[in-house]
């Protein structure tokens, strides 16, 4: 992986740590892993791709607060860079929007994003709320 690929992924994990630990606070969330409808993370699994100690550390800690949850196979995989698509969900559920999420599926402003595609509800939360914007076409 360059150095470049990888300084842009831990610069985007600790701009999110920092973003999720000035709302939060310091305490850990207690109903974190009760949530009836989030899928449970194998944290081991998540994060047997990493070797950055620090980068290990942020992985963990947003993943008990539901930010993230790995790629299909479970893993992070700190070599590829993050998503549009991605970001737009480390945002919404950042900002504690999730729920409003399933109001948003099926539903699309962007001839790029298929209404039944996983990212459709946050990509529409992040482009309602102003956090991102797509091109004029």
């Amino acid at each position: 992986m360059s150095k470049i690929k990888r300084m842009n992924k831990i610069f985007a994990i600790l701009l999110i740590f920092t973003f999720e630990a000035g709302l939060v606070g310091t305490g850990m969330p207690q109903a974190a892993y009760a949530a009836e409808d989030e899928a449970k993370v194998d944290v081991k699994k998540l994060v047997s791709d990493i070797e950055d100690k620090d980068a290990k550390e942020a992985v963990l800690r947003l993943a008990a607060f539901n930010i993230i949850n790995g790629k299909e196979d479970g893993k992070y995989h700190p070599d590829e860079m993050v998503t549009r698509e991605e970001f737009a969900k480390i945002l919404v559920t950042s900002l504690k929007m999730g729920t409003a999420v399933k109001a948003g599926l099926g539903f699309t402003n962007f001839k790029d994003v298929e209404a039944t595609r996983w990212s459709a509800g946050y990509i529409g939360i992040a482009a309602g709320q102003g956090l991102i914007k797509g091109y004029p076409d």
